[in-house]
């Protein structure tokens, strides 16, 4: 730790003594501390959640008892993923527009790009079932259930979003929406149009010299701005449309058809990753009383049978096997005074 400060913070190299072109990285100011954070707001992560759960415990009769439930979960994260490194002076970095250390961001954001993010919903009944054996001497219950649930994939609906001009209205400018000749070229340099005819937000700078900001330009995922004058909308960076849905375009995405392929951007949006799981499950739990008692006090044997069915997937594959098993444990028994 010593060592990445002091090389940070340094003017020189320390094993030359030659000093640094640019000067110590970021003007001094990195370290392990705001090692991550020199993106500011525009590489952070919102995430937004609601859950929800229901479960009604019925008992019918002294021998049958149920339970059913239902559980709903959703969380939507956007995440900023345009930040670039940082950057030396102009004088070492032509790409820096600045004569200082900067960063730069596109604002570009990616929607549910993480496993724990999209939709979940699940559904469970058991019911247990209660009786005495051998007129009282032994005592059994049994569990049999069944579950249900819809998750999403491992990235859990990955969706890019970019930031494209727009009208005055804030409606973007596209094939429909041809952008007016003669206005120049986009806050961050963009002169050229997609094959959607869009013209993308560049990359914007700003100073680093003095330290990470906390809250360069915009806050990540607003849905319009403005910079320069100019209007800029977020939208899908990849759209999609049934009208170009094939055997090898399922989604319908633009950047899977001819002539649009320039596009790219993940959309796995509307749970297009969506899993189904389901299975059924049961335990088996039986107790010899001791002679005379009408209670399961003590025990002179226990026994445990437990089986779990067969889980099939989505597409009726095999995910787990059926298992049985069947333990006896122990002998107990307390002499009643």
């Amino acid at each position: 730790m010593a060592q990445f400060s002091g090389l940070t913070k340094a003017k020189s190299f320390p094993e030359t003594l030659d000093r640094y072109p640019g000067g110590a990285i970021a003007n001094g100011k990195l370290d392990w501390n705001n090692s991550a954070s020199w993106g500011g707001w525009a590489q952070q992560e919102d995430i937004a959640g609601e859950n929800y759960t229901l479960t009604i415990d019925s008992v019918w009769t002294k021998w049958l008892a149920t339970s059913v439930g239902a559980m709903y979960d959703n969380a939507v994260s956007w995440r900023g993923v345009g930040v670039t490194p940082l950057m030396a002076p102009r004088a070492f970095n032509t790409t820096n527009p600045y004569d200082e250390w900067a960063n730069g961001s596109t604002f570009a954001v990616n929607r549910d790009n993480d496993a724990n993010a999209g939709r979940r919903i699940g559904y469970r009944a058991n019911a247990v079932i209660t009786n005495d054996l051998f007129r009282g001497r032994a005592k059994t219950q049994s569990v049999v259930g069944y579950d249900l649930n819809f998750a999403p994939g491992t990235s859990g609906g990955n969706t890019a979003y970019r930031y494209y001009e727009a009208d005055a209205s804030f409606r973007a400018y596209d094939l429909a929406n041809p952008r007016p000749t003669g206005i120049g070229a986009t806050a961050g340099g963009t002169t050229a149009a997609n094959p959607l005819g869009r013209y993308e937000l560049g990359t914007l700078y700003w100073s680093v010299n003095d330290g990470p900001q906390k809250k360069p330009y915009f806050r990540t995922g607003t849905r319009q701005i403005t910079v320069a004058g100019k209007n800029y909308i977020l939208l899908q960076q990849n759209p999609r449309n049934a009208a170009f849905e094939t055997a090898l375009n399922p989604l319908g995405q633009v950047a899977l058809v001819p002539g649009f392929t320039g596009v790219g951007g993940a959309n796995a949006s509307n749970y297009a990753e969506d899993n189904k799981n389901y299975g059924l499950y049961g335990a088996n739990y039986t107790r010899e009383r001791l002679d005379g008692l009408r209670e399961p006090v003590d025990g002179r044997r226990q026994r445990i049978a437990v089986f779990r069915a067969a889980v099939f997937d989505a597409i009726g594959e095999l995910v787990v096997a059926p298992q049985i098993h069947d333990y006896v444990v122990g002998h107990v028994q307390r002499q009643l005074r």
